[in-house]
């Protein structure tokens, strides 16, 4: 694997998402018929935000992986830092399955967020949902992955939260509409 978010590493999340999450877990094809739109929605996902200019992303920067002590903010697990796109992180936190943050509170933060570096919010939000829908498919592969092959049934607790997340930025971007397919396949959680 490369150590930069490219289409490779964006098509092994994918794949990890319908390997572990939908055949894994499901027990459905992720290769039938009926799904055709959604690998090519999968494919048109990766190849555009590859070719989006990347910076320097922790790639799990989700809740647990922030520590705050005597008033200060750690990071820790960054073993997977690497080149990549901010909004991929912006979404790992704000869409983080084990915190409840209210729509409000998210619009507030991205807005917060584009203000603070200069970003056109209509510009930011349309990465962060295409990224933000990556991710979730990357949290919930994983979840699936660490219940079912790992013996930490717990994490599968998140999968229904997760897919919430993924199923309402899916249907709010024409570009994800196909990928919400796999968010209703009989047996979701």
């Amino acid at each position: 694997m490369e150590l930069c978010f490219d289409d490779r590493l964006y098509e092994w999340e994918q794949n990890y998402f319908l390997n572990h999450y939908v055949q894994g877990l499901l027990g459905k094809d992720p290769a039938s018929a009926g799904l055709e739109g959604t690998h090519e929605a999968l494919k048109t996902l990766r190849d555009h935000l590859a070719s989006l200019p990347r910076g320097l992303v922790h790639r799990d920067f989700q809740s647990q992986n922030v520590l705050i002590r005597e008033g200060s903010a750690w990071l820790i697990d960054y073993q997977g830092v690497r080149p990549g796109l901010a909004e991929y992180d912006l979404a790992s936190l704000l869409l983080d399955p084990y915190v409840e943050l209210s729509e409000n509170e998210r619009e507030a933060l991205l807005t917060w967020y584009a203000q603070h570096t200069g970003r056109d919010l209509g510009e930011l939000r349309q990465t962060y949902q295409l990224c933000a829908a990556q991710r979730l498919m990357q949290a919930i592969g994983a979840y699936a992955n660490l219940s079912r092959n790992l013996g930490k049934p717990h994490f599968e607790q998140h999968i229904p939260v997760a897919l919430d997340r993924l199923r309402d930025i899916c249907d709010s971007h024409p570009l994800l509409a196909p990928v919400a397919a796999l968010t209703r396949l009989n047996g979701a959680h």
